[in-house]
C-alpha cells in the first residue's frame, strides 16, 4: 500500500510542478519519501522486525536520507536514457525501477543492521 501513495504522490507532485528535471524529480521524491516513510518505519519496526534492534529510528532516518536521494538522482539518469516523452510516465515509471531496487537493498540493510537482534542476555 504504501508502495503505490509513494508512487502516486511523486506522480501528482511532479503532474502539478509540470517537469521532470533533476529539481521536480528530487523535489517529488523528497515529498513522497516523507510522507510515506513515517508509516513505513513504524510498520517496520512494530510488525515486520518485531522491535527489534537499538536506535532503529537514527539509524532508519540515515538510511532513509541516503535511500532518497539515490532514487532522486538514479531516477533522474534513467530518465534521461529512457525515451523521452511530454509527460510524468517516464520518470514514475524510472521511479519504479529504480524503487524496486532500493526496496531490495534497503530491506538488506534493515534486517542486518538496522532491526538486528543483538545478543540475547540470560
Amino acid at each position: 500500500m504504501w508502495v503505490h501513495f509513494n508512487i502516486s504522490l511523486f506522480y501528482l507532485v511532479l503532474f502539478v510542478l509540470g517537469n521532470h528535471v533533476l529539481n521536480s524529480i528530487l523535489m517529488a521524491t523528497i515529498v513522497s519519501r516523507v510522507a510515506s516513510s513515517l508509516a513505513n518505519y513504524s510498520i517496520n519496526h512494530r510488525v515486520v522486525f518485531n522491535h527489534a534492534g537499538s536506535q532503529t529510528l537514527i539509524k532508519y532516518g540515515c538510511l532513509f536520507i541516503v535511500q532518497m536521494l539515490a532514487s532522486g538522482f538514479f531516477t533522474d539518469l534513467l530518465t534521461t536514457l529512457l525515451p523521452a516523452t511530454n509527460g510524468q510516465l517516464v520518470p514514475t515509471l524510472a521511479k519504479m525501477i529504480v524503487d524496486f531496487i532500493l526496496f531490495i537493498i534497503s530491506y538488506q540493510i534493515q534486517r542486518d543492521v538496522i532491526f538486528k537482534e543483538g545478543p540475547q542476555h540470560v
